[in-house]
């Protein structure tokens, strides 16, 4: 399975088992300030969320290493359709709170896809 997809699918799995969390768009905080590894990203202005590159690979590789360096990974996620704006690293600037951080933006129907039904796949199973 390619590493976009799988990402996709891992981070689906954490979100709805609770196993990482998305902070909604009002909460100030960045990845370092939240202290909780399960924080990887925060919602989005306008749509989409907004994630924590470095967390969110992470807690994917849990899982298994990702064989994509991240200009890779990113180039997959965008040909998948998941990528919002970006800028050439395809990362962009964001300001959460007072503070601005390079994050991985993922558009607002990527997002409702990852909020989407998890039908209880696992982690190394193959999903069709």
């Amino acid at each position: 399975m390619q590493d976009g997809k799988r990402f996709i699918d891992v981070l689906r799995h954490l979100l709805a088992s609770g196993q990482v969390e998305v902070m909604g768009k009002n909460d100030a905080q960045t990845e370092s300030d939240a202290g909780a590894e399960q924080i990887v990203g925060r919602e989005a202005e306008g749509g989409g969320v907004y994630l924590f590159p470095v967390p969110a690979r992470r807690a994917v590789e849990r899982f298994g290493q990702l064989n994509a360096d991240g200009s890779e990974l990113y180039t997959q996620l965008d040909n998948l359709g998941y990528i919002g704006r970006q800028d050439e690293d395809g990362l962009v600037q964001a300001q959460i709170g007072t503070v601005y951080v390079r994050v991985l933006h993922l558009s607002a129907s990527a997002w409702e896809d990852l909020q989407g039904k998890d039908d209880a796949w696992t982690p190394g199973e193959s999903r069709r």
